[in-house]
């Protein structure tokens, strides 16, 4: 499971960074959080969502082949890692 998701990590920096830079990276970020309001800020919060319920679908998924213990909320943790992700990337960003 751990190799599933440090691909998926290392898959996300190196495809954000065929778009933009480091630089343009971070004014984006700052962008979007101090506009939430506004459409950057909701297009941010938007894509966020839907890498975290592909997270949930992914450990969904690693449930079903038994990578996953069956008693774990995916949910719960597709929320932790994609909170663990951000924070990384924030920092990969830096």
């Amino acid at each position: 499971m751990a190799a599933v998701f440090l691909a998926l990590i290392f898959c996300g920096y190196d495809h954000s960074l065929r778009h933009l830079t480091k630089e343009m990276w971070r004014t984006a970020m700052s962008l979007a959080l101090t506009g939430a309001e506004r459409p950057i800020g909701q297009r941010y919060n938007d894509l966020g969502q839907r890498l975290a319920q592909q997270l949930g679908d992914l450990v969904s998924a690693l449930q079903q082949r038994g990578g996953v213990r069956a008693d774990i909320d995916p949910i719960l943790i597709a929320k932790m890692l994609f909170n663990n992700f951000t924070a990384m990337y924030i920092m990969f960003a830096k």
